[in-house]
């Protein structure tokens, strides 16, 4: 191993840089930084430490590449809250989410991809919430355990991508907009049906739902979703947008829950988008015309319909 460093020690920071971005920057961060200072600040360059993806795809799931308690004690105690402040975006999965956010303060964190997020999880209310879907900046481990967060400056997600295995209710989502409350742009994949999507009444009284408004929100995609998330998002009981939005949707799924574009609860939320980015194409008619009066012919009109 030692020979190897040195053999290292002699390229040019040029080839190094070449041969490390050719690899899985969460590797390289493991097996080389510390080792010295010369190596420390290669691997300091955005390059490495922008966006750090902790998973890798199965047949079936995605899982941590690193299951080993050492070596993802090594990234938490020591790499983690060396580069924090340079990390702009986390891939993490729903076993280690609790451990990378609460291992460093990420002061210009801007995009989160939870994946595999487990129905209990979903479920939880209370402290497991915090850890996972609030991150307050400046903090310190022990406020963070005990939720007694400080007023003022929170470096709020802009972004936030969300896949697994288990159906995503309502309430779900009025806990990300509770937690990322700047959130600009949301990406979800869930291909498995909402459980209570029927359950138009709270349990505790007689009251509707309550709307999940989305204040900052200008682009959705939601191409690959079961259609009970399209009804989900365009349905104005269930949610609101402030403002006008960019929509990436599956064109046969829009057509379905829009009743080809004459279902009347579903037109407020249609008319605030003002960008359609479709997946696969459909004719354009009066109703979808009237349906979404916001789309500007200059963009998606002359570039999706046939």
């Amino acid at each position: 191993m030692n020979q190897s460093y040195a053999q290292l020690q002699d390229l040019p920071d040029e080839l190094l840089i070449f041969i490390f971005k050719q690899m899985h920057n969460v590797e390289v961060l493991y097996s080389l930084f510390g080792v010295n200072e010369r190596l420390n600040s290669i691997l300091l360059d955005p390059i490495f430490t922008n966006c750090l993806n902790f998973l890798k795809w199965s047949s079936k799931n995605f899982l941590n590449i690193y299951s080993l308690d050492i070596i993802f004690d090594r990234f938490c105690l020591q790499i983690l809250p060396a580069v924090h402040e340079k990390i702009q975006w986390l891939d993490v999965e729903s076993s280690s989410m609790k451990r990378i956010l609460c291992a460093a303060d990420y002061p210009n964190l801007h995009g989160l991809g939870l994946f595999n997020i487990e129905e209990e999880t979903i479920k939880n209310r209370g402290e497991c919430q915090y850890h996972i879907f609030t991150y307050p900046s400046q903090i310190s481990y022990y406020q963070y355990l005990s939720n007694q967060f400080p007023g003022g400056y929170y470096p709020y997600v802009r972004m936030v991508s969300l896949f697994d295995e288990y159906p995503f209710e309502h309430e779900f989502f009025l806990q990300i907009t509770q937690s990322f409350r700047f959130i600009e742009k949301l990406v979800l994949i869930n291909r498995e049906p909402q459980k209570h999507k029927q359950s138009s009444k709270s349990e505790n009284d007689n009251c509707h739902l309550s709307i999940v408004k989305y204040s900052h929100l200008i682009e959705l995609n939601i191409e690959r979703v079961y259609d009970d998330y399209v009804e989900e998002f365009l349905s104005e009981t269930k949610t609101f947008f402030q403002n006008n939005i960019r929509l990436r949707i599956a064109s046969n799924a829009l057509l379905r829950v829009t009743k080809n574009f004459t279902r009347k609860d579903t037109r407020m939320n249609c008319i605030k988008v003002e960008d359609l980015l479709p997946w696969g194409e459909f004719r354009s008619s009066k109703s979808f015309q009237e349906y979404f009066l916001s789309i500007k012919e200059s963009g998606y009109i002359t570039s999706f319909f046939i």
